[in-house]
């Protein structure tokens, strides 16, 4: 993983993407851009999804699929601010331009587990009661 000031951990993706929108040499494809509402809140703006699949992505990751790469924005955290034909916008309370200290605070999302019931079957199936009342046998 990727580190910054204070030993604070930034996982590579988030590392990824501040680098992309570091220099100006893929300012074509993404940039950084401002709310209308709050001109302190910093946003990505995708301006050409297509072509930023087939040259920025590939630098940074294995793959040219702008599906994925929005998946991992949202498996971040990343909220879509708007979206139009050809532009995608999305922000994150801690990846705001030239706070790079605050990456750390963008974290992946657990997976929820499912709990199991006291009966060993999934909650809320409802199986293990039907097969208990009737002596073993399934009801319908």
């Amino acid at each position: 993983m990727a580190k910054r000031k204070q030993d604070s951990v930034v996982a590579p993706f988030i590392a990824h993407l501040w680098e992309m929108l570091g220099g100006p040499e893929h300012t074509r494809y993404i940039a950084w851009t401002t709310s209308e509402q709050d001109k302190a809140v910093s946003h990505i703006k995708i301006v050409d999804p297509e072509g930023f699949a087939k040259v920025v992505v590939p630098k940074y990751f294995n793959h040219r699929n702008i599906p994925s790469f929005v998946r991992q924005l949202n498996l971040y955290g990343f909220k879509k601010t708007s979206q139009g034909p050809n532009i995608l916008e999305f922000s994150h309370p801690s990846f705001q331009r030239g706070h790079p200290e605050n990456l750390s605070g963008c974290v992946r999302k657990r997976k929820k587990v499912e709990k199991k019931n006291a009966a060993g079957g999934a909650a809320g199936s409802g199986r293990s009661r039907k097969r208990a009342k009737s002596g073993g046998r399934t009801t319908t």
